[in-house]
């Protein structure tokens, strides 16, 4: 148990390295639109989707 007033995480939240920060500005825009398609495309979701479940959770969670 912490005191009150007292974090858990004292340095704070790590730093993001330098090539993922990258990656992701150079490629979020283009990563939000295919994400907008397979969330909108029926025939992926469900048992006989071509989504395989698991992906289909993980997808389902990041959106």
């Amino acid at each position: 148990m912490f005191k009150k007033g007292q974090s858990g995480n004292p340095s704070g939240r790590p730093k993001m390295p330098v090539e993922v920060r990258e990656a992701i500005r150079s490629n979020g825009e283009l990563a939000v639109n295919r994400m907008t398609q397979l969330l909108s495309d029926e025939s992926a979701w469900g048992p006989s989707g071509w989504i395989k479940p698991r992906e289909q959770i993980l997808l389902a969670t990041a959106a």
